[in-house]
């Protein structure tokens, strides 16, 4: 938004230079940004910076030419060991619970896939890493999931499992199979249990056998309907 003041002429505080502004400034341009970057707080490093950004020339270049082995060893120094044996990195970005690291071509890579990745090599886009120290807590009832899961930011090796990206879905704790697994009843209200229950071989999904044959009985009523002419 435009300035309403009128353009008036100052005397600069720092070098005595004459300006003009249409503000309160006191200072000119340059002694201005000067200032800023005196009291501008310096890089992680220790070096000087530009007030607005997030680290010096020197760490920017480096970071820029890092790769996934150099990322690697930065979550590993970077991280904490918890009671539970978990590797928290204090290096990288949080995201729903996952560290995000940004390598040097500037892509975006979830932490702990970078380091299985580093270990045992390229990991298949169909392939998650699965994190079992979750499982185990989730097992033990100390962790609920979701986005403030504390497990989706570990890296330890030990903790870490590849798997195929369905197993891992079915294993959640959120999304549809979790919903399905809590289920107690059909939708007819028949328990999924005992004799009632059949579950397919082939996906694990439970099926109400009364609703079934209910099914059933009703289609062999309407195939007869139809063959005896009353169904049109």
């Amino acid at each position: 938004m435009a300035s309403t003041h009128e353009p008036r002429g100052r005397t600069c505080r720092d070098c005595g230079s004459e300006f003009v502004t249409t503000n309160r400034s006191t200072r000119c341009n340059p002694c201005t940004h000067a200032r800023r970057r005196r009291e501008a707080p310096p890089c992680a490093c220790g070096a000087p910076k530009h007030p607005r950004a997030k680290r010096c020339p020197g760490c920017y270049h480096a970071e820029v030419r890092q790769g996934p082995t150099e990322v690697a060893a930065k979550l590993t120094e970077s991280a904490q060991r918890t009671e539970e044996g978990c590797l928290i990195p204090a290096y990288g970005t949080r995201l729903r619970g996952y560290v995000r690291v940004r390598l040097g071509d500037g892509s975006m890579h979830l932490a702990h896939r970078i380091v299985v990745a580093e270990e045992h090599g390229p990991i298949p886009e169909s392939v998650t890493v699965d994190h079992t120290c979750h499982n185990r807590a989730v097992a033990l009832g100390t962790c609920a999931g979701g986005h403030s899961c504390r497990h989706r930011a570990c890296i330890e090796l030990s903790h870490l499992a590849p798997s195929e990206a369905v197993d891992n879905w079915r294993r959640g704790t959120e999304g549809a199979p979790a919903m399905h697994r809590a289920k107690t009843h059909c939708p007819a209200g028949h328990p999924y249990t005992g004799e009632n229950l059949y579950v397919r071989p082939s996906t694990g999904a439970r099926r109400c056998r009364t609703c079934h044959r209910e099914r059933e009985a009703e289609r062999q009523r309407k195939k007869k309907r139809q063959r005896d002419g009353l169904d049109t």
